[in-house]
């Protein structure tokens, strides 16, 4: 919620460089939760935050290795740091 709330205070400030700089830190992460259908992407991330599992219903299916792989490396790159006990 910070990095979204710089891009919000630097474009409303004219700011452009600050804006762009937070625009490219999160995009990375903004891609990764739309690399398999949705939530599964994004259940993965929050519970690598510790707010809940990675669990989905059927007909959904968990996020796969290879997503895993891709959301933790655009966190990782927004400095966004797992829990140590995560879900």
């Amino acid at each position: 919620p910070n990095l979204c709330a710089e891009v919000h205070n630097a474009w409303q400030k004219g700011d452009i460089a600050s804006m762009a700089k937070c625009r490219d830190t999160l995009g990375p992460l903004h891609e990764a939760m739309f690399v398999e259908s949705s939530p599964a992407p994004v259940k993965y991330a929050v519970s690598q935050l510790g707010f809940c599992s990675d669990f989905v219903r059927q007909p959904l299916l968990p996020a796969t290795d290879a997503c895993r792989q891709i959301v933790d490396n655009a966190m990782n790159y927004a400095g966004i740091q797992p829990q140590a006990e995560a879900a």
